[in-house]
Formats: C-alpha cells, structure tokens, sequence
C-alpha cells in the first residue's frame, strides 16, 4: 500500500511543479493527480484522473510513469497530454515530442510524436491516428478543442471546466459531432459557439442548463 499525496479540486489550468524539474498542467476542478511521497527516488510515476499535460525532465535512471488504472504511460523525457476521467470509456495520450511507451498488463504501444493513442476501458484496444498534437493542448491556453466530438462528450467537458450541470433533453441532439476552437470566456459564450453549426437552443431551470432541439 502506498502512501499518496494528492492534489484536487484545481483551478482550470493550475500548474504543478512536481519533483526533477517536470512540470504539469492539470485541466478542469475534478482533476486529480497522485504521487508517492518519495517520488523520483527510484522512479518517476503519478496517478492521473482527468487530463493533464506533461513535460518532462530527460533522466534515463528515473522513468517518469503516469498511470491510469492498468494503463501506464512511460516515458524518459518528453512532451505529452494524457485525458483520463474515471467516468469515461476512453483513454488518450497526444505525444508532443520524445517518445512514449503505453502498457497495460497484455499489450504495449510506443508513439511518435503527432500521435494520438485511445484505448478503451472495455475491450482494452488500442487505436491511434495522426494529429495536429498542439490542437490537444489548447486548454493550457484557456481554450477548448473538439474533434468531431459528439455533443454528449463536449458537455461533460463543459460541465467539467465551468462546474456548472448541463442537460440534454434529446438523444439527437447528444449525437451530433462538432469540431472546433472554443475560447475562453464562459460557460454562455461557449454554448453560442457551439450553437452556430449544432441544432439546439437552451435554457436554465432551477441553475440547471437545459439543451432542447430548435
């Protein structure tokens, strides 16, 4: 059993200076990162539940590892955004730079840089595709970015980032896929953002956020 110290309930994009000059941004208030109180004496690892974006200190004798459940993601020095939230199915990694190696107790994985990685809790695949990695970052920058993210997903992650309960009032609304740069400024100026190319209206009941079909 290990003894953890653990730092929650974040401001969007606090930044963490951990141990060995590797630095990390923590997204959203229900972020949680987790470390072993003698970190970096043997080896480097954190547990992440939410999303964090990671630079790390090249040190070849203490293998830097964030672990997410029976994922690993190891590396030695390296640029990189891993999105992990215990409510969700997936997993992703976006290597900035370096190189990665993901493990899980059957399978590994190494990145290149441009990479995206998703793994599914469920069937425990992986999959990966090219990206534009500084897309997956923007968050850092206060902005938010989707790829042909359904409306379901892209409102547990505005709920996330303005604490605020958004409900969808229609499955076909839930499915619709949008992509896009959300910038910062509140959870209304996203919403009309979003409203421009996506079928919904909405309205607040009771501190609630309601999104109906036009």
């Amino acid at each position: 059993i290990f003894e953890m110290l653990e730092k929650t309930e974040t401001k969007l994009d606090e930044q963490l200076a951990l141990l060995n000059r590797q630095r990390d941004n923590l997204r959203q208030r229900q972020c949680m990162i987790k470390f072993l109180r003698d970190f970096g004496k043997n080896e480097r690892r954190v547990q992440l539940d939410g999303e964090g974006y990671f630079k790390v200190a090249h040190d070849t004798r203490h293998t830097f590892i964030v672990q997410v459940g029976e994922l690993e993601v190891k590396v030695l020095g390296t640029v990189f955004n891993v999105c992990a939230y215990q409510d969700e199915q997936d997993v992703t990694v976006v290597l900035l730079e370096g190189k990665v190696g993901v493990h899980t107790p059957s399978s590994s994985l190494i990145m290149k840089p441009g990479e995206k990685m998703n793994y599914n809790k469920s069937t425990h695949k992986f999959t990966t595709e090219k990206v534009y990695p500084e897309d997956y970052v923007t968050w850092t920058k206060g902005s938010l970015y989707f790829q042909n993210e359904s409306l379901d997903n892209i409102m547990k992650a505005l709920s996330r980032v303005y604490d605020v309960t958004i409900h969808i009032d229609s499955p076909r609304i839930a499915k619709e896929r949008f992509t896009g740069t959300i910038p910062g400024g509140g959870i209304q100026n996203a919403l009309n953002i979003i409203m421009l190319t996506s079928p919904f209206r909405y309205e607040v009941k009771d501190s609630v956020i309601v999104l109906k079909e036009k």
